[in-house]
């Protein structure tokens, strides 16, 4: 093979690589994963119960410290934060990053902790409990819609709100849909004080007989030949009338005295409510809508916005669902934002190479630049980096650096080439003389952010992204300033005119 077919073959295998640089970094910008913020562990539960009528002090001395004995018998356990307040404990528990490494070791805790407190649960004063230990609170809803209706009440509301979760559950990437901002209803008993002094010993019976109701308790079954039959009582309480029409007690000539004789029984809200949600001043439920680990909140996004304007038709009239946030449209925008700064970088540093050093050497350094970024990508594509403000942030830190090493290579080969040199041999001088000084001055840039991407504890779970995509970056540029920026000077570079001249001359 002769020196011609050998630059022929070369000249087509790089540009094979060049074009498979670029299909795989578009490809990995369409494919990769898209969230606000990396994703992370929250490694705190809230555990909470009730005392009812006690005091802070009471609550703090006969609750809150053996429920934190027994909290502090794990040694998982890195920080109690606790909170008494009349009638309830809060205590937050913090665990130990090196013994919750993983999310299978974070449950294991968890039910650790669970079975702690439920030893300690019996030692509790009487009345005090149950014991609530919330471990997910820390998911996070990347769409809010706020459901709003003129002449429907809060149970209506509701109803609809449960059909709209039941089918964007169905949906692929959404993980946990919550309706945020529900009123529990209730049936009011009030009975005065002067017909409670009459009834003297008969309204705790009245009470027993009201906690009783409803309960769910086995009938016991009978046998009838060969056939077992269940035993299920009806007469079961389910209004309001049904309330009123309950016999509480019969006086000695047989007659019976009925709750709706010595009562006002009506159904309303809770009061105090728990949590109000109004939208420009309108009562409204809130639908939270959190995706799957590792889904497109940009794709899910898309999907739920698309399902929810398919279900119209079926929303009863008068009910309006506004999009209160979407955190995909943020995601996009952010995305888009990258582009253009990249867009940016490339004009600025065809510019001002322009200035100094030519349109030429600017055209080559902005396309290795470019290249840069497309090899970036497709390589956080394939180890599983998503983008989001951490790594999209790197990438943007990065640029200013990506452009080092094609500068230095690209300096060299034009300084020898205008000094007359023949343009294959300078680029080889170049890349063997400046290849390990390159590589020494791009592993200081990386170990600059090395702390970042090792810190210790949960920090690095939300900010090593930043080490490995500079790392990512910084070597992508040192390997295309060795390998395709000298092809790229040797194709772009041409000796000067009075070189050629002698040249041709013998």
């Amino acid at each position: 093979m002769n020196l011609a077919e050998t630059t022929i073959n070369n000249k087509l295998l790089s540009t094979l690589f060049i074009i498979l640089i670029l299909v795989a970094g578009w490809q990995a910008y369409l494919d990769m994963p898209r969230f606000e913020d990396p994703e992370f562990t929250i490694r705190t539960a809230i555990v909470s119960t009730s005392y009812p009528g006690a005091t802070p002090r009471e609550v703090a001395e006969e609750l809150a410290e053996p429920l934190e004995s027994a909290i502090q018998q794990l040694q998982e356990v890195e920080e109690i934060r606790t909170t008494a307040s009349a009638g309830k404990v809060e205590i937050n528990v913090d665990i130990d990053y090196r013994f919750s490494k993983t999310k299978a070791d974070l449950q294991l805790v968890w039910t650790k902790l669970r079975n702690k407190l439920k030893d300690a649960e019996r030692h509790l004063p009487p009345g005090a409990g149950p014991i609530s230990v919330n471990d997910d609170f820390g998911d996070v809803y990347g769409f809010y819609y706020l459901l709003t209706a003129e002449g429907y009440t809060f149970a209506e509301l509701e109803e609809y709100a449960e059909e709209l979760r039941d089918e964007l559950l169905l949906l692929d990437g959404v993980a946990k849909v919550a309706i945020l901002g529900t009123q529990q209803e209730a049936i009011y008993v009030e009975i005065p004080r002067e017909i409670s002094h009459r009834l003297g010993r008969t309204l705790p019976d009245i009470y027993n007989q009201l906690n009783q109701q409803n309960t769910v308790v086995s009938a016991g079954d009978m046998q009838i030949e060969d056939r077992r039959l269940a035993i299920s009582p009806s007469g079961g309480i389910d209004s309001v009338e049904a309330m009123r029409n309950l016999l509480v007690s019969v006086s000695a000539d047989n007659k019976g005295l009925y709750l709706g004789d010595i009562a006002t029984i009506s159904r309303d809200y809770v009061d105090p409510p728990r949590q109000l949600i109004r939208y420009n001043g309108h009562p409204a439920l809130a639908l939270g809508i959190a995706n799957t680990s590792g889904a497109n909140v940009v794709e899910v996004g898309k999907i739920v916005a698309q399902t929810l304007q398919e279900l119209e038709p079926t929303r009863p009239i008068g009910m309006i669902l506004h999009e209160f946030y979407n955190q995909g449209k943020v995601v996009d925008s952010s995305v888009q934002n990258f582009l253009l700064n990249v867009i940016a970088a490339l004009v600025i540093v065809i510019v001002t190479l322009f200035v100094f050093m030519g349109l030429r050497s600017a055209a080559i350094i902005g396309s290795i630049l470019l290249l840069t970024v497309a090899a970036t990508l497709s390589v956080m594509n394939v180890i599983g980096i998503p983008m989001h403000r951490i790594s999209l942030g790197s990438l943007i830190i990065a640029l200013g650096m990506m452009v080092d090493n094609a500068i230095v290579v690209t300096e060299g080969i034009l300084v020898g080439v205008q000094k007359g040199k023949d343009r294959l041999t300078v680029a080889r001088q170049i890349v063997t003389r400046s290849k390990w000084p390159l590589l020494g001055g791009t592993l200081v840039g990386i170990l600059a952010f090395a702390p970042i991407g090792f810190a210790p504890g949960s920090t690095a779970e939300y900010t090593n992204h930043l080490f490995w995509v500079i790392l990512i970056s910084l070597l992508c540029s040192w390997l295309l300033a060795l390998t395709l920026t000298p092809l790229f000077c040797y194709l772009g570079f041409r000796l000067p005119m009075e070189n050629q001249t002698e040249a041709k001359t013998p």
